[in-house]
């Protein structure tokens, strides 16, 4: 995910029944991270696939090239960032304003882990106990399946939250491997994916036993195995985002990251040049490319529609790039394949122009009635 830039927010406002106190921490809770050049956030909407793993040795590769680095371990039931650094038994210290990381090298390391007595506790919290630990750690000082992914995406978009890229982890056996047999996913599934969402794909990661090993002795893999394959892969997927540094970005180039970030493209399934109240049973399809910022269409694509296939429809609209669908009607089952995708699907608008339920969408008057195809 982009880095988010520092700039200082601007001075919170009282909010309807807040104590002064709650107001005080909110100020603080703001005013901290503002501090923070670039704030970059490893995200899969999935567990399992290693976003641990791939944060420590983003953390350290980017120690490695100059940055100062403060690692944020948010996995609040199973932090793990502790051993794979090698820091178990390590301890973080209170004070009156807050807590002080654990510092290695030029890393400053926060996670609920290093308050954990022993290893394999269990650690139970409810929601708005997960929300005041990691409040706690931002008082601090100084811490996937394609489908899941495109979630991620479309939610980030949503916040207006800049993406820079995607990484497919466990891709593939390395290089020198003697396993030739093998095969695990279809080659090249993120960076298609990644094509299809619009966002830059960094690399894909192999399956290779020595991260894990390095993860159990307390090593950042990228820097105990430095002179492997797979290392050079993660090098590569580092150099983009240590290139955020304000010294050594084009700013004509970040204008457009910018810009592409916030751009949504919208399908509208066509009959006689309206909105169809059948999604299935279209004939055209009109793709139009909106500025969310400025509320403002761009461009817009008329394509015929693909033959009539089950399940055919989700697939293809995404590698259209569409991230959201304006319908009349939509059965049950296909609502969920489109959301499996990170697609927002809106039923019960009425049979007009496309861009004029495109223009009610921005300026959020979209009147949308009953959904006529609930099957």
């Amino acid at each position: 995910m982009r880095g988010l830039r520092g700039a200082q927010c601007s001075t919170p406002q009282h909010r309807g029944l807040e104590r002064p106190g709650e107001f005080k921490e909110r100020q603080e809770l703001q005013s901290r991270p503002s501090r923070i050049r670039h704030k970059v956030i490893v995200l899969s909407g999935k567990g399992g696939v290693s976003k641990s793993t791939i944060a420590v040795n983003l953390a350290m590769g980017l120690t490695q090239l100059g940055k100062s680095i403060g690692l944020l371990d948010v996995d609040i039931h199973g932090p793990s960032v502790p051993t794979m650094l090698g820091l178990e038994g390590e301890t973080i210290q209170g004070f009156e304003g807050g807590m002080l990381p654990v510092d290695l090298a030029a890393m400053k390391i926060m996670s609920l882990g290093f308050l954990l007595q022993n290893r394999d506790d269990a650690v139970i919290l409810r929601g708005s106990m997960k929300a005041g630990v990691i409040k706690q750690f931002l008082t601090t000082p100084q811490k996937v399946a394609a489908v899941d992914v495109r979630k991620s995406i479309t939610f980030c978009r949503k916040l207006q939250v800049p993406v820079i890229g995607v990484v497919e982890n466990m891709s593939d056996l390395p290089a020198q491997s003697a396993v030739r047999s093998l095969k695990f996913c279809l080659r090249a599934g993120g960076k298609r994916m990644a094509e299809g969402m619009r966002v830059q794909f960094l690399g894909s990661i192999p399956l290779d036993p020595k991260i894990a090993e390095a993860c159990d002795a307390g090593q950042a893999f990228v820097d105990h195995y430095a002179a492997t394959p797979t290392a050079q892969v993660m090098q590569n997927i580092i150099q983009p985002i240590a290139a955020l540094d304000e010294t050594k970005v084009d700013k004509k180039a970040t204008q457009k990251t910018r810009q592409e970030d916030n751009c949504m493209r919208i399908a509208i399934p066509l009959a006689d040049g309206k909105l169809a109240m059948h999604f299935g049973h279209c004939e055209r399809f009109a793709l139009i490319d909106v500025d969310q910022a400025q509320k403002k269409i761009l461009t817009r694509e008329d394509v015929a529609a693909p033959p009539h296939e089950p399940g055919l429809l989700p697939r293809w609209l995404a590698e259209r790039g569409a991230n959201t669908i304006i319908s009349g009607g939509m059965g049950q089952r296909a609502r969920g394949l489109f959301e499996e995708r990170g697609i927002l699907v809106l039923v019960g608008a009425p049979p007009d122009m496309p861009e004029n339920l495109v223009g009610h969408y921005l300026a959020g008057t979209l009147q949308v009635g009953q959904n006529i195809c609930d099957h």
